[in-house]
């Protein structure tokens, strides 16, 4: 009886659950559930362009890496300079717009000061007597960058600009501890693009102090006495005092002959570099030891020690002066034609001011053969040992001058590659000082070595 009730129960469950299935496809049928509305995305608002400067001096280029900030910039010298800065933003400069038709440059241009940061650390033109196959600012940069691996360009770029930063960067910590000794403190400044005067300051430094302290009798009186006496001598005015104070004329293009700054344009091949204003210095202070051509000045002052008379009776006959009248020792030469187996540059056989080529100013002679052994030992040497003539002058500079002390600097393999240079037609009779460096095209001059 109860298995029959419990049947009857699963039958009626059944029959159901077949009603409410025919309800729900009913419904399913005839009621269609709305599809769900399309999602949209918003349309993004269009920002207008964020207007950029652009630099008067400065060519814009879109930055490929992450921007970099004046941050980066380590030197004294270019840290503030807004063309630098727009530099590393990516905005290279094109040296080569900079430059004007007539070849010049304006002091107050960021290629001025481009150039003045490579003369800080060494940099140099090429020989005169090599062929000029570029303009002077463009060789110095392509210089720069073959030496420092970089691509050929007349651009400067953030690579250039933080490569050099870094090496000047490096140079004004060593300018400030060797400028601090200088007894002298009044040294004008230039332009923002040019040198800082404690790099001045050092290179004075470092070229009085090379010598035997006999020769540089070091405080502020006998420094004073041979800028007032032998600096202006030279070229482009040297180094003056003026009421604003010591002037170096001959290596700020922007600072006239009162000293004060103007904004010109300068001839680029013409600025003066470190080495060839060591060599100034030395030259014009060797005439303010020549006691032919200054008295003595005490026992405090350097001025007229040097007795010139033995050096210059070895290439000039001395028993009579061909110029009386002229205060620079004019006698005839011993052996004209003689010239390059005698002198060590173009400029130590002298002038003339009477018509007679054989009639020279004698005192250039020991000046640059001074000049000569204090910065190209080496090369002296070298060519003392194929002279007669100048193996006596560097013996007389040796131990009438410099007590025996002798410098080794300079490279005698350049020798060669100046001889040939001087056969090419309108050379002159000997090379200049600074062409037994920068006939090398890869020439940097180092302070420290004197390379």
């Amino acid at each position: 009886m109860n298995n029959q009730r419990g049947f009857a129960n699963i039958i009626i469950l059944i029959f159901v659950v077949i009603v409410l299935a025919g309800i729900g496809s009913y419904f399913a049928l005839n009621h269609q559930v709305p599809p769900p509305p399309p999602i949209t995305t918003p349309t993004p608002k269009t920002l207008p362009p964020v207007p950029t400067a652009t630099p008067p001096e400065a060519s814009m280029a879109t930055p490929t890496t992450k921007p970099i900030t004046s941050k980066n910039l380590n030197s004294n010298f270019f840290r503030n300079d807004t063309t630098a800065q727009n530099i590393l933003l990516g905005n290279s400069f094109s040296l080569k717009n900079a430059i004007n038709q007539d070849g010049t440059i304006s002091t107050n241009s960021f290629a001025t000061k481009f150039l003045n940061g490579l003369r800080q650390v060494g940099y140099t033109g090429i020989s005169s007597l090599l062929p000029v196959t570029e303009s002077s600012p463009l060789a110095w940069l392509h210089k720069f960058q073959r030496i420092n691996n970089l691509p050929k360009s007349d651009n400067i770029g953030s690579a250039e600009l933080l490569k050099l930063d870094n090496l000047v960067s490096v140079r004004e910590s060593m300018d400030t501890q060797l400028a601090t000794s200088l007894p002298l403190s009044n040294i004008v400044s230039g332009f923002s693009t040019e040198p800082l005067t404690t790099h001045v300051a050092m290179l004075l430094t470092i070229t009085l102090q090379s010598l035997p302290s006999s020769l540089a009798k070091w405080n502020s009186n006998n420094i004073s006495d041979y800028i007032k006496t032998q600096g202006p001598g030279g070229d482009a005015g040297g180094i003056q005092y003026t009421a604003r104070g010591i002037c170096f004329l001959n290596y700020f293009p922007s600072l006239d002959s009162q000293c004060n700054s103007t904004n010109t344009t300068i001839v680029p091949g013409l600025m003066k570099d470190d080495p060839s204003l060591v060599y100034n210095i030395l030259h014009e202070y060797a005439h303010y030891l020549d006691s032919k051509v200054y008295t003595s000045a005490g026992s405090e002052s350097s001025k007229g020690v040097i007795d010139t008379q033995g050096f210059t009776a070895i290439s000039f006959d001395t028993s009579a002066n061909c110029n009386p009248s002229s205060p620079w020792r004019f006698f005839k030469l011993k052996n004209q034609g003689n010239e390059r187996s005698e002198f060590v540059t173009d400029y130590a056989i002298g002038w003339t001011v009477t018509g007679d080529e054989s009639c020279k100013s004698s005192v250039e002679d020991f000046a640059e053969s001074f000049a000569m052994y204090v910065m190209q030992g080496n090369t002296f040497r070298k060519l003392a040992e194929t002279k007669p003539v100048i193996t006596q002058k560097y013996t007389w500079l040796k131990n009438n001058a410099f007590a025996g002390k002798e410098y080794f600097n300079g490279n005698a393999n350049n020798i060669p590659a100046v001889n040939q240079a001087l056969t090419a037609p309108y050379m002159p009779l000997l090379p200049t000082f600074i062409d037994y460096l920068t006939i090398n095209k890869d020439f940097v001059w180092d302070y420290l070595t004197g390379q």
